[in-house]
Formats: C-alpha cells, structure tokens, sequence
C-alpha cells in the first residue's frame, strides 16, 4: 500500500513484470494494469499501457493517479426542526469560481 512522500524500492530480475493497482485512494481513479520490462542494464521499459500517465524517468517508473472528476450524484434537502422538507427557499449553488451551476426553489415533501 502506497504511503504519501515514500515511493517503494524493489529488486527485481531482469524480465516482464505487470504492475496491478487493486484500489486508488479515495477520490482517485485506479490505473490500467501496466507492462513492463526490466532491462539488463537496470532502465525499465514500459510495453503495454491504457494511460497515459505511466513514464520511466530519472530511475523511477512513475505511475500517476489521476482525480475522479466525474459527477456525483447529491441530494439536497431543505428541512424544517422537525425534518420535514419545506417549500420556499430559493436555492443556488455555485462553484469555486462563482459560475452558478444549479438553482431551484424548495418544494414540499420533495429532496
């Protein structure tokens, strides 16, 4: 399992090898299995890749994991004490860069 700031040493015969990642952290997409080869003289070569992310530099063969930035699905409820939902309140959600992306009114009984 990776740790942050540590990349991990291994030693490995000159030969093919599959780099298989089971699970990305949280808020990332796991890569493709990735092929590769030990070379005699150390260097590796990537041979089979679906990413564009994988490159072998300065010694290292570098994978990097990219953001989930696919929608997520959020259900937003305007609810009184007692938690029901309400009619009536004007809703407007914006992003970072304060572009409106959503609007609506609360309705009764309705997420």
């Amino acid at each position: 399992t990776s740790e942050a700031g540590k990349s991990k040493i291994i030693d490995l015969k000159p030969g093919k090898y599959v780099f298989h990642e089971e699970a990305a952290p949280n808020g990332y997409v796991a890569v493709t299995d990735i092929t590769f080869q030990v070379n005699y003289d150390g260097t590796v070569t990537v041979l089979e890749t679906n990413s564009n992310a994988v490159e072998y530099k300065d010694g290292k063969l570098v994978i990097t994991d990219q953001y989930d930035e696919s929608p997520k699905k959020i259900t937003f409820s305007k609810v009184n004490l007692g938690g029901e939902e309400i009619a009536g309140a004007k809703i407007q959600i914006f992003d970072e860069q304060k572009n409106q992306v959503a609007e609506w009114t609360s309705e009764a009984g309705k997420s």
